[in-house]
This record gives C-alpha cells, structure tokens and sequence, in this order.
C-alpha cells in the first residue's frame, strides 16, 4: 500500500524552482552534514522543479529524499508536508466514532431521546418523536465527540433534571442565576448539580412534586 506524503510550496503562484544544495547541518544530530544522495549513490544537489512533489515512504528511496528534505533547517518555512496516510487515519478513526455514536443513537429510548434533546437545544415540541431522533442520530454523525460527552456524563441525570425543574418553574434561571424559591443555587449548571447533591431532601421533594404534577396532567388529558 502507498504511503503518500504531498511535499508542496507556501506559495505556489510564486514558485519557480528551488535549490537547497547538496548538504545541510543538522541541528538536530549535533551539527553533522546531511548530504543528499540520488538513487545511484552520488552527492548532488536537491532542486524542487514543481511547485508540488508526491514521495511514496514505503519506497526506499523516496523515504531518503523525503527524510533529507524534511530534516533540512527551516524548510517548513517554504514548503509544507502533507501525509495523507495521517489523514485517512483520522477520517476512519472519525467514521469509526461515528458509527459507534450512530449505533447508540439508533438504541435510545423515547425518554432517552427526549431527556439527550433538553441537554442540547434540540426543539421537541410540535415535533414527532422520529423527527426529534433523526435530529438526534444526525448530532452523532456529525459530531460524535459531543455526543459521547454527553452521554457519558456522570451528571447527566442532574442536568436532566435541572432542565426539567426550570420547564416545571421550580427551579428558576434569570439573569444568569439558578434560584430555588429565594434562594441562589448557581450561577452555573456544575453548581446547581453540586446543590442537588449536597440538598438531597430537596431534591427528592422536587422530583415527587414533579412526577405528582406530571400524573395530574396526564389525568386531567384523559
């Protein structure tokens, strides 16, 4: 298989050509001289031609010329590598994230899904709950660093949870502030789930007056 590195200028519409010579010092291996060697084992002097060059490291030679040439002093001031093989690394690397996010997406619950969508700005309502998971699955393809950050959150419940207390006004947020009743419990969400922590009582009493609010609601539907 290939192993492709584009060696090209900073400045291509610039470009003509460039001589480096046949040697340089190393700076880093205490100064000794690098010749360049072509492929019949003469010293002679690198000349880039073209504004852009394509070695392949897994030919012996080509790997010569490109360690010479990446090693000569300041040469990323004119010239910039490119290792596509890298590249295609971090592409299936990113598919393989996607992927794995995707498939965990797929699994979620209604309550999942709609309990991940107060954690991202996702709009439910007037929605159907497959439009809102086709929202959710598109996140985790697009950005599955931010998808598994949250749903690997060890605090995600609370976050829920302090979501869904400001919808029900037990908890309120203005200006800045998280307050319950009179009181400031944060001014950010790290603090708040620290309060709900620390005030487990209170927090057992909100979810009982919620989940009691809820099942009226539910009744008063019927």
């Amino acid at each position: 298989m290939k192993h492709a590195v584009i060696v090209r200028a900073r400045k291509p519409k610039r470009f003509c050509y460039l001589n480096l010579g046949s040697r340089y010092k190393d700076p880093k291996d205490r100064g000794r001289y690098k010749d360049f060697v072509n492929i019949n084992g003469e010293v002679e002097d690198f000349i880039l031609r073209q504004p852009a060059i394509v070695f392949d490291l897994n030919d012996e030679f080509d790997k010569k010329c490109h360690d010479w040439l990446k090693g000569y002093p300041n040469i990323t001031n004119q010239l910039i590598f490119e290792d596509t093989y890298e590249k295609q690394l971090v592409q299936t690397e990113k598919m393989v994230e996607s992927a794995e996010a995707i498939q965990i997406a797929v699994g979620m619950s209604d309550k999942e899904i709609l309990d991940f969508c107060k954690l991202t700005g996702i709009r439910t309502k007037d929605n159907s709950i497959e439009f809102v998971k086709a929202q959710v699955i598109k996140l985790a393809n697009d950005d599955p660093n931010r998808f598994s950050k949250i749903i690997n959150d060890r605090d995600k419940d609370y976050r829920v949870f302090i979501e869904t207390a400001i919808d029900a006004k037990k908890i309120n947020f203005v200006n800045g502030t998280y307050k319950y009743n009179t009181e400031t419990i944060g001014l950010t969400e790290d603090q708040v789930v620290l309060w709900l922590k620390d005030n487990k009582d209170i927090h057992a009493l909100l979810r009982k007056e919620m989940s009691g609010n809820k099942k009226t609601k539910a009744k008063a539907k019927k």
